[in-house]
């Protein structure tokens, strides 16, 4: 009997993982068939730019052809605009398809299917001997970007491109299918929170009741069902945390890297790991300013030097491609991109400050099903004003219990730089960064009730703290006053 109730919360976390698993896919999936539906290209928010270069890396860099599962199709750029009469009636005479026709930006473009690869080479040698071609890219149809065919987005690096890649790869280029890794990383993001939360508290049916509530939030929903990177760096964030309560410091300093290698963002949790880091330090070398100094240089440098090697390192197969100095010339190019305001007028999306992303207003919507129905990728309305509430409530929870100091910690280690990036200009941030966060939010809205209002002396000791600190603060007025 005491062998069953040991398994009983594994059980419980595999059904989990099932059912979070399941509704991703069919939200995954949902995205690709509204899109066939309306005739679109596929394509959901920021896909057209990662997937874009996904498939461009693997053209390029990896000398992979892509394929559509479905058929043999390709999009097809000419030098100059072919007739339409023309172009379909040698699409009938080959057995090819015209699906679309509606390229703006991207001139002289259309998109074709078969069911013939040797058909489709015969009519795309043809169009070529009239009209000339300028590019031809199989698999799924390019959006209407311009240059899009060329396009590698090294505004952030090349991670998240490499499984989007891999993903087409493996199972075909098909929007479904783009998504995969988002849907797997998903996954295991609901596992590291299970992990985290048990290592926090130590309950597994609390641990089980947070990671339920996450796998909820419309926010992980959205971001966990397109192929977009935050993801993954929510992902790697979350090992890092998992890693530094552990105390593995150098661990979670490679995991931060890592997290980096999807989006510069990924750093930002070396603000945590820089407070436990230095806490540690000063209490085993003594509480003076020259340890502190010293544990802060020694840890920024590290942190920096192990990024540099797996920056460069993810990069090979671009470098390969582009050449270093492209590569470390548009790298350093993008902090520039990144810490400026990207976008401005009614034809951009709404972008949203970091405290914005707290209290549920200015959600990104990602997708437009209809006029009345859409996804919007913003964490749940409810439940993340509460918890921005409870957690500066209880802010000086950490000098009284660790349950709750921890999800504090890393919740506002990870707001703090978001915050700074738009204090120095990144003022184009979006709801959707806040996946990075998600776990920490739910880790506080169960545990700091759990822990501090079931424990009265706790949560009046951290009242004690509020009222010190007040009377510190007067006491400095009142000497500045007078």
């Amino acid at each position: 009997m005491n062998t069953v109730k040991k398994y009983i919360p594994i059980i419980l976390l595999v059904l989990i993982l099932i059912y979070s698993g399941y509704e991703l896919y069919r939200l995954a999936d949902t995205f690709t068939q509204k899109e066939i539906e309306r005739r679109g290209k596929g394509y959901v928010s920021d896909e057209v730019w990662y997937v874009s270069s996904a498939r461009n890396i693997l053209i390029k860099v990896f000398h992979v052809e892509p394929r559509n599962p479905l058929n043999y199709s390709a999009t097809i750029i000419a030098n100059k605009t072919p007739g339409r009469g023309y172009v379909n009636s040698l699409a009938l005479r080959y057995g090819v398809k015209v699906v679309d026709w509606n390229y703006r930006e991207l001139k002289n473009a259309f998109y074709v299917e078969s069911s013939s690869k040797e058909n489709l080479t015969l009519f795309i040698k043809e169009i070529e001997e009239d009209y000339g071609i300028k590019d031809v890219v199989y698999g799924w149809r390019l959006p209407d970007h311009d240059n899009i065919q060329n396009y590698l987005n090294t505004e952030h690096p090349p991670l998240g491109k490499y499984l989007i890649a891999f993903s087409i790869y493996l199972f075909g280029d098909y929007p479904t299918y783009w998504r995969y890794p988002s849907i797997v990383s998903g996954i295991l993001l609901l596992v590291l929170i299970y992990l985290i939360t048990l290592k926090i508290a130590g309950n597994h049916y609390l641990s089980l009741l947070v990671t339920l509530l996450a796998s909820f939030d419309q926010l992980f929903r959205v971001m966990a069902s397109i192929a977009m990177l935050d993801i993954f760096v929510a992902l790697f964030t979350a090992l890092t945390v998992l890693l530094l309560i552990h105390r593995r410091f150098y661990l979670s300093i490679l995991s931060a890297a890592l997290a980096s290698a999807f989006k510069f963002s990924g750093l930002f949790i070396v603000i945590p790991i820089a407070i436990i880091f230095l806490r540690h330090e000063l209490r085993n070398r003594g509480i003076n300013f020259k340890v502190f100094s010293i544990g802060l240089i020694y840890l920024v440098s590290i942190s920096a030097l192990i990024t540099i090697i797996v920056q460069v390192l993810s990069a090979i197969p671009l470098i390969m491609d582009i050449g270093f100095s492209n590569w470390a010339q548009a790298t350093l190019g993008s902090f520039k991109w990144h810490t400026s305001i990207k976008c401005i007028g009614s034809k951009c999306p709404i972008s949203a400050a970091p405290w914005d992303w707290m209290l549920g207003i200015n959600g990104f919507a990602v997708y437009f099903f209809n006029l009345e129905s859409k996804a919007i990728a913003i964490g749940n309305p409810i439940v993340w004003p509460i918890v921005f509430g409870i957690t500066l409530l209880f802010i000086p929870a950490y000098k009284v219990s660790r349950k709750s100091g921890w999800p504090i910690l890393i919740l506002y280690g990870l707001l703090a730089g978001y915050v700074l990036l738009w204090i120095i200009g990144g003022r184009t941030q979006y709801s959707f960064y806040a996946i990075q966060l998600l776990p920490y939010v739910y880790m506080s809205l169960v545990i700091i009730p759990y822990d501090l209002l079931w424990h009265r002396e706790k949560a009046l000791m951290v009242i004690n703290k509020w009222i010190k600190g007040f009377k510190e603060i007067w006491k400095l007025l009142v000497k500045i006053l007078l």
